[in-house]
């Protein structure tokens, strides 16, 4: 059994049944999905059978110690989204789980999650993400002394990790240590919101896996039919999403062939 599990507020709830119905079509290995939100009623009325529900109530460490370095009020409000922080929670939230694949709710997969699943490197790792092809995505000034921008940091819209290690050591508090030194730096340590915080908090130490497995830039440029199918998994990540058309998104017909599938 492979357990996916999701984190995200009404706004993007939209993308779950596509999301769902795209995994179903391309695996016959067995999933468990789970969503955890603090809109509770909205994902009810998702009528997901098989989606596994928890609310998420904000901790007030949360509500008290989140900071973006933008000044952009849009860029803001979408990056302090409290969802986005709660998947540092999982290992509390989700006792039961273990072995888990986080997926963002923005995402489409056209490959056999099965076949990322077992390549994960238990051995070494219990964190395995997607690198990253350009340094300017990581979000990290070009200054940053924290880490080397240059090598290999990821793309956290996916990654497959075992909760039972968050446990043992400590990743909820190493996550809230990186917070309060980004809030008190003067300038604040990083220009993105959770990104930042998961590549310092797992620097060096994850298994990496090909971007194929999270092409975060779907959304922002264009590219032939040829070259979408040789991917495994698309990301319409940051604010370029197929569900708005005010956005700009790009590539939008992969997320609507699932989004319209009955």
């Amino acid at each position: 059994m492979i357990h996916i599990v999701f984190s995200c507020d009404k706004n993007a709830m939209i993308g779950i049944k596509p999301l769902i119905k795209s995994i179903q079509q391309n695996t016959a290995s067995r999933v468990k999905y789970h969503l955890l939100t603090n809109d509770i009623a909205d994902a009810y009325n998702l009528d997901i059978q098989e989606l596994d529900i928890k609310e998420f109530i904000v901790p007030d460490f949360l509500k008290q110690n989140i900071r973006v370095a933008r000044k952009n009020a849009e860029y803001v409000k979408r990056v302090k989204n409290y969802m986005n922080y709660a998947r540092f929670y999982f290992a509390s939230m989700f006792p039961e789980l273990d072995k888990i694949i986080y997926m963002d709710a923005d995402m489409i997969c056209l490959g056999d999650i099965a076949e990322l699943y077992n390549t994960m490197d238990w051995e070494n790792y219990y964190f395995g993400a997607c690198l990253l092809d350009d340094p300017k995505w990581a979000g990290f000034p070009a200054n940053t002394n924290l880490v080397d921008i240059r090598e290999d940091n990821f793309n956290a819209g996916l990654f497959i990790t075992s909760l039972n290690a968050w446990r043992v050591n400590a990743i909820e508090a190493k996550f809230q240590e990186w917070m309060l030194k980004h809030k008190e730096s003067e300038d604040g340590l990083f220009t993105y919101g959770t990104q930042p915080l998961m590549n310092l908090v797992f620097y060096k130490n994850f298994h990496k896996f090909p971007i194929k497995w999270n092409y975060y830039k779907i959304g922002y440029y264009n590219y032939s039919d040829d070259y979408v199918k040789g991917l495994k998994l698309l990301h319409y990540a940051g604010s370029k999403k197929p569900w708005d058309q005010r956005s700009g998104c790009k590539n939008t017909k992969w997320w609507h062939l699932y989004y319209e599938k009955k």
